[in-house]
């Protein structure tokens, strides 16, 4: 196999991992943007085509998805970027047995997805939906790894071309949706559209460096694989789950028209992470590096190195999701959603916490400390349904948002002391 990154350094200065950040996280974070950025385009033209409520369905059914879809990621991104990092000449094997994983966990997704569509009561036309979601639970699952690949060797640029193809083709189907007053199911296929092109554009040009094959993949390394990612996926889980069950309870507790008036506020707030998560993919595998063999001054160097980084980019989006929130609200989404702009403020003060707390786990997963991760995740959701359940029925959508933005500062707590005592014992 050729290998296509860098070696990583031994010791990490913040002008290090600033030109690091730089390269990879710059292009993880075009890429990113550009997916999200096609999802929230879709969004706005599935608001202004589709009833209120049709469009609370389409924010349920999209929401139920994203829950779900972490099962088929199963935690194995994380795990397999550690992997890449700290065994560059064994990449494509490590790709062959992520991708078989990741088959498997897909399907019992989609198993677990038509439960919740369900228990929820999907209209027909939400089942229409649900199909297309299930079906691009693979589909997204292949990108992300493809692009662990690349952002693993510190050349996440390389995924660019493929990631922006797919974004366009969403961008450009969930219009074709919209000229045609289509029905709200072709607005949701914008989603498998769109990571259907970009898996077979990262396809072709991951196979210039590493060809996956199911050669290369054992039962042996599958297990090892699955027995690290699978505390991370059920962290995953709770993750997702105390941030997005908020939206599951909404309807259940205040109906889709709560749905509705949250749904803009959460996506507003959750599209800033893609900021914090670029910085995350680079920062996990140097602290990989340079943790590898437990407690370090130059791990400890390089966590407060990306705390500092985390502060300085997410602070500023916290101010303005105060200050300007409902300006923004109602020129985006219109002026019947002025009333989300506490709710937007709240989840912007919460994001600024997010993108800490993944660097906190990022430190913990680079310390082989992913059960203790997931036996935080595990507390945290019961946080967030419990504030939930005591602040939905009071406050609505707005109280969904405080549920969301106390869960995170007890994470941050938690994350933060657990850190400090295992980094502390470098000094021991």
């Amino acid at each position: 196999m050729t290998t296509v990154g860098e070696t990583l350094p031994g010791r990490l200065s913040l002008r290090d991992l600033l030109k690091s950040v730089g390269r990879n996280s710059g292009a993880l974070t075009l890429t990113g943007a550009a997916s999200k950025l096609a999802t929230f385009v879709v969004l706005i033209l599935a608001n202004r085509a589709l009833p209120r409520e049709e469009f609370g369905g389409y924010a349920l059914v999209l929401a139920t998805a994203e829950i779900i879809r972490v099962v088929a990621a199963f935690g194995v991104d994380q795990v397999s970027l550690r992997a890449f990092a700290r065994e560059p000449a064994l990449q494509a094997h490590t790709l062959s047995n992520t991708l078989i994983l990741k088959a498997m966990s897909s399907a019992t997704a989609a198993i677990l997805f038509a439960g919740a569509a369900w228990y929820l009561r999907f209209t027909p036309e939400m089942w229409v939906g649900f199909a297309l979601l299930a079906a691009d639970f693979f589909l997204g699952s292949v990108t992300l790894s493809l692009v662990t690949f690349h952002q693993a060797n510190v050349r996440a640029d390389r995924a660019v071309p493929g990631m922006l193809a797919g974004a366009v083709a969403s961008v450009a189907f969930g219009a074709g949706a919209f000229a045609l007053h289509a029905p709200m199911p072709a607005f949701l296929a914008s989603v498998p559209v769109g990571n259907g092109i970009a898996v077979a554009g990262l396809w072709l040009l991951t196979r210039r460096w590493v060809s996956p094959s199911t050669r290369l993949a054992s039962r042996v390394s599958l297990r090892r694989l699955a027995r690290s990612a699978w505390p991370l996926a059920v962290a995953g889980v709770m993750i997702l789950l105390y941030f997005r069950i908020s939206t599951l309870m909404l309807a259940k507790l205040s109906g889709l028209s709560a749905v509705a008036s949250y749904t803009p506020a959460y996506k507003l707030s959750e599209a800033f992470l893609l900021v914090p998560a670029a910085l995350t993919g680079t920062t996990l595998p140097l602290l990989a590096s340079t943790l590898r063999n437990g407690p370090s001054r130059a791990g400890a160097a390089a966590y407060r190195s990306a705390m500092s980084i985390a502060v300085a980019i997410s602070v500023p989006f916290g101010i303005g999701c105060s200050v300007l929130g409902q300006f923004v609200l109602v020129h985006v989404f219109g002026p019947s959603y002025a009333g989300s702009a506490f709710a937007l403020g709240v989840l912007g003060w919460a994001t600024v916490l997010m993108a800490l707390n993944q660097q906190s786990g990022n430190a913990l997963l680079a310390l082989d400390r992913e059960r203790l991760i997931m036996w935080v995740t595990v507390v945290n959701l019961a946080v967030n349904i419990t504030a939930n359940l005591i602040l939905i029925p009071r406050l609505s959508f707005n109280g969904a948002a405080l549920a969301t933005l106390i869960t995170e500062a007890v994470n941050f707590v938690m994350l933060g002391l657990l850190v400090v005592y295992f980094l502390r014992r470098t000094h021991e």
